[in-house]
């Protein structure tokens, strides 16, 4: 009972920003008072049934943390690495150096990648939810007397 009383408060409040969103002519000559209270209602029962608050902020991309150090620790493990197995040490940096910067360019793609593919679930989501409660809303304000 105190969740419905809560967002039944959120909604009266929040009711002018449903207006801006959704559009819901009155057919049978409801005054303003009649379909801001109609639109409050329908917009709790919408949110108990979607299970989708349509305040709820647009998800934004996250950009993967660039790691970097790849090059010099390639070059000191090969660089060790050339100077243990055949003294050439500037060789194995060089070599080490080139193979670490490109593995870590690899792991900073692979990182934007699984950080891209998150923000498009998080966005599937939320458009589905966004979809969900508009539904439910045009169906309340309609069986309501109102054309959505």
């Amino acid at each position: 009972m105190r969740v419905v009383a809560t967002i039944t408060i959120m909604a009266l409040c929040c009711a002018p920003a449903l207006a801006a969103e959704r559009v819901a002519y009155p057919q049978k000559g409801q005054d303003k008072a009649q379909q801001q209270s109609d639109g409050s209602a329908c917009k709790v029962w919408g949110m108990e049934q979607s299970g989708f608050d349509p305040a709820t902020p647009q998800p934004h991309p996250q950009q993967a943390q660039r790691k970097r150090g790849g090059v010099v620790k390639g070059a000191l493990i090969g660089g060790a690495a050339g100077e243990i197995i055949d003294n050439k040490g500037g060789e194995g940096a060089a070599i080490g150096g080139l193979i670490g910067g490109i593995r870590q360019g690899r792991k900073n793609q692979q990182a934007n990648e699984q950080a891209n593919a998150a923000y498009q679930q998080q966005m599937s989501s939320w458009n589905a939810g966004q979809a969900s409660f508009g539904r439910a809303w045009d169906a309340c304000m309609n069986a309501r007397g109102y054309s959505t």
